[in-house]
């Protein structure tokens, strides 16, 4: 039996946000995630968690406490945790982005000849990092989560 009268109209459901391509990023509030690309408790605030997500493209690495991410071209003697051969503005050894053990993360130009940035300034010496700044090294650029 249908109990719906003739003028009721079907429920749409709200639309939902378009997700963006490059990197699929999406914001809720102050909290950043990947979507379907990180675990759920990448974007949990905790303390010396965090990960580096490429923008533009789809590599994400994650970053804790005690750890580091050097940048640069493959081609020098000490290689890369996270190469960048294409890129004729990318130093050999670039820069490197620490996490203490206390969970403070900071990026550091190792003597690159185009320079480090952070949010469009250039660093000259370690800088803090914080969730959404976006690292520059380069053509490449890097969304800090």
């Amino acid at each position: 039996m249908n109990t719906e009268s003739p003028d009721s109209k079907p429920t749409i459901p709200s639309p939902r946000p378009a997700i963006p391509h490059f990197g699929s990023l999406l914001a809720y509030g102050a909290k950043l995630a990947a979507a379907g690309l990180l675990p759920p408790e990448v974007v949990e605030e905790r303390q010396g968690f965090y990960a580096l997500c490429r923008i533009g493209g789809h590599e994400i690495r994650r970053i804790s406490s005690g750890m580091s991410i050097a940048f640069g071209r493959p081609d020098k003697p000490i290689p890369s945790d996270w190469p960048l051969p294409d890129d004729p503005h990318v130093s050999k050894a670039h820069c490197r982005v620490s996490v203490g053990d206390r969970g403070a993360a900071t990026v550091e130009d190792l003597g690159s000849k185009n320079g480090t940035f952070v949010n469009d300034r250039r660093i000259a010496a370690p800088t803090g990092l914080a969730r959404g700044d976006v690292l520059r090294l380069g053509s490449a650029s890097f969304l800090f989560l």
